[in-house]
């Protein structure tokens, strides 16, 4: 299917490819057009070693209830979402080689000629107009609409949401009288009726023909992380029942909050670039097997575009060690 579309006349076509760790991988490769545009992201390496190693990657079996009602204690949720600072460390060569220091692997199988180096410091949003005209210009891209600058704005890794998502919310008026709220914990165990409830779904925002409710519920950043999408017969329904609105309302209102203050205390508490660099500044054996990493990784960018990795912080800070 790849390569049909990569080679088919439309030409809105793309494919990413973030891991080598697949079968029979080179001969997908080999199918491909060498000719082909690429737009390769490249990012600070210190800043990939901080998200490498400073995150819970336990948190993607999604061990955790897909389809809840407004009995449930959404608080179990907020604890598959809190960090754990105690996250051990696991320096995994394979897997870096595998699924992150990729690019000087794949380089062998295109035409260099055709690659846009994309600094992800500069896909900010206050940064984003430059190199997205350019790639505009120099690619079959789509010019987005003005319904699609939300798009921009989200930030893919707020958090451990990415890994929630989606999950469904069934409303139904039979829940009112034993709803879930933070003052009222009671633990009620009742089947959900998918049937006869109103469903809406909590995901990351995206094209959907759905409705998004968001901003009724609130109006703030979160809104443009989290998106709450339903029917449009089942909005009708819910807003002509004031009561189940209201409901409906605080109680989202309720659980979104406290995605919102986990967030904030994972930000405080995940691994930062400083702690990366301490990790080298007290293991200069380790730094020199990633400086070899880095140099092999990144000698055809630093050939073409040295600018990217001279803005580098912490990459900068890194080569002082030696």
């Amino acid at each position: 299917m790849h390569y049909m579309h990569l080679n088919s006349n439309i030409k809105q076509y793309a494919i990413n490819i973030s891991e080598l760790n697949i079968p029979n991988f080179d001969k997908f490769l080999a199918l491909l057009n060498p000719n082909s545009k690429i737009i390769c992201s490249v990012r600070d390496p210190i800043s990939i070693l901080k998200h490498n190693w400073g995150r819970d990657w336990t948190k993607i079996t999604r061990n955790y209830p897909r389809d809840f009602d407004l009995t449930y204690d959404y608080r179990i949720y907020i604890k598959f979402l809190t960090h754990n600072a105690k996250t051990e460390i696991k320096v995994d060569f394979e897997e870096l080689n595998n699924s992150v220091f990729i690019l000087n692997f794949l380089l062998q199988y295109f035409n260099k000629e055709q690659i846009y180096y994309l600094d992800m410091n500069s896909i900010i949003p206050k940064m984003l107009l430059k190199p997205w005209i350019f790639l505009l210009e120099n690619s079959a891209l789509p010019h987005p609409c003005k319904k699609n600058n939300l798009f921009f704005k989200i930030q893919e890794f707020q958090g451990y949401i990415r890994y929630l998502f989606p999950i469904t919310l069934y409303v139904n008026e039979k829940d009112i009288k034993n709803r879930f709220t933070i003052n009222n914990p009671k633990i009620h165990d009742l089947e959900i009726d998918p049937l006869n409830s109103i469903a809406i779904t909590l995901d990351k925002p995206r094209e959907n023909e759905q409705i998004n409710i968001i901003k009724l519920i609130i109006n703030d950043d979160l809104s443009n992380d989290i998106a709450l999408y339903i029917q449009k017969e089942d909005l009708e329904k819910l807003t002509n029942n004031a009561q189940l609105f209201t409901i409906v309302k605080e109680y989202l209102r309720d659980f979104l909050y406290e995605i919102k203050k986990i967030n904030h205390k994972n930000q405080l508490m995940m691994m930062k670039e400083e702690e990366v660099l301490s990790i080298f500044n007290a293991n200069k054996f380790l730094a020199s097997k990633f400086l070899n990493i880095f140099k092999k990784e990144y000698r055809h960018l630093k050939q073409n575009r040295p600018d990217i990795i001279n803005s580098w912080k912490y990459y900068q800070e890194f080569k002082k060690i030696f």
